[in-house]
């Protein structure tokens, strides 16, 4: 890999589109939040395009270890460039065209809301 540090600006954060198996651990992972957790983060105010589950006052992600893979190439491939980063992976170097394994069921934020995750 490269030596692309994140530095949390959050300009990646949307539209994020997930598979069926990206929403399924996602829904687990805030099903154990607390409830005044999730209400901070559904008040927050979000631009059109930003992911619903941005944490945009703590610039986190409160799913960071399930993310889904889109989340995961952001900065490192052509078509998903980071303004903080410089250098990126070809796409037939980093087997781009196989990299999500799964149907897409919907975008944060468009297709899928917090009733989605937490109804």
């Amino acid at each position: 890999m490269n030596n692309f540090k994140c530095q949390n600006c959050g300009e990646c954060c949307g539209p994020v589109p997930v598979t069926a198996n990206e929403l399924t651990a996602i829904k687990e992972v805030i099903s154990q939040m607390p409830k005044e957790e999730i209400d901070r983060l559904k008040r927050q105010k979000r631009g059109a395009f930003d992911c619903i589950l941005l944490d945009k006052e703590n610039k986190k992600c409160p799913v960071y270890e399930v993310r889904p893979k889109i989340c995961r190439m952001f900065g490192f491939y052509v078509g998903l460039a980071c303004p903080h980063n410089d250098v990126m992976l070809k796409p037939r170097e980093a087997g781009y065209r196989n990299m999500f394994g799964g149907d897409y069921v919907g975008i944060m934020g468009f297709d899928i809301g917090w009733g989605d995750l937490i109804g």
